[in-house]
């Protein structure tokens, strides 16, 4: 039996899971059921060549469908396909896979070649997700271990995985945010209250307050910034009220008139919800 390992939420920043909405890249229109379930695992067409490390890296993958060995759904992660999420990463000489049903973030350092996905050691957090550890279990078993992957360069592109224990995921991409934007982003944390506040331009807007966080290489909180009124968007993010948060971005500089933190005089950035880090007690 595979055992996920588990640890603190602030454990996990030195492993950043790259969790990410699917609102961070809209997805083109999904296929059919007609389609995808005439769709063969590999393409017999002669495609151009295709960097799959790279594509998987460029896309952010929600889950079309899952079958088992004997081409059953499988329905643990199905019924909530949506918010079945897959994503890659590069974070210095690290190589980083995330994954998650809707709940907790899971993931680890990956390798590709051959065609072969191999995560050997999977972690995650461990929040209680009610009706969903079943599902969480079920994933992080079948992405622990070696996959074989198929790449097709469709659009969207769509990613076939097989996985030890002989089921298949089928992923459809959404390009990212670094792609989408053809800059390489910063990566920031933000804490963020529950709580709202009423912008300071006399609309009836309401501001989020948050204040800068700095980590070290180890993954221990060293600093806090200034509490501010971010009266920008943050694409992807939808604020739960009264839930406070630390949340990590993803940050794209900008034209100097885009939204910004008021009251902060410095060029202007957009922001790109990239995971939840931290569920904090209510303010």
């Amino acid at each position: 039996m595979i055992v996920v390992q588990r640890f603190k939420l602030s454990m996990l920043v030195t492993v950043p899971l790259l969790l990410i909405s699917c609102q961070n890249g809209e997805l083109d229109a999904p296929l059919d059921d007609n389609t995808l379930n005439n769709m063969p695992l590999l393409s017999s067409a002669a495609p151009k060549p295709v960097d799959m490390q790279t594509d998987l890296i460029n896309h952010n993958w929600t889950l079309l469908s899952a079958v088992d060995s004997d081409n059953q759904p499988v329905t643990a992660l199905t019924d909530n396909k949506d918010k079945v999420l897959l994503s890659f990463r590069e974070m210095g000489s690290q190589q980083l896979v995330g994954f998650s049903v809707g709940c907790n973030a899971m993931g680890g350092e990956f390798t590709v070649e051959d065609s072969v996905l191999f995560i050997d050691q999977v972690v995650g957090d461990a929040q209680y997700c009610v009706n969903l550890n079943d599902a969480e279990s079920l994933l992080a078993q079948a992405m622990r271990g070696s996959s074989q992957l198929s790449l097709s360069p469709s659009i969207p592109p769509i990613l076939t995985q097989i996985t030890e224990a002989d089921k298949t995921f089928i992923w459809q991409g959404a390009s990212t945010a670094d792609v989408k934007q053809k800059q390489q982003s910063d990566t920031v944390y933000w804490e963020v209250k529950g709580k709202e506040q009423p912008c300071p331009d006399g609309t009836t807007k309401m501001c989020l307050e948050v204040r800068p966080i700095d980590y070290n290489s180890q993954g221990v909180k060293v600093a806090e910034g200034k509490w501010a009124l971010f009266a920008g968007e943050i694409e992807g993010y939808n604020h739960e009220r009264r839930q406070a948060q630390i949340i990590r971005l993803q940050r794209f500089a900008v034209a100097a008139d885009a939204p910004q933190l008021i009251a902060t005089p410095e060029q202007a950035f957009t922001y790109v919800f990239d995971a939840v880090i931290e569920n904090l007690l209510a303010d």
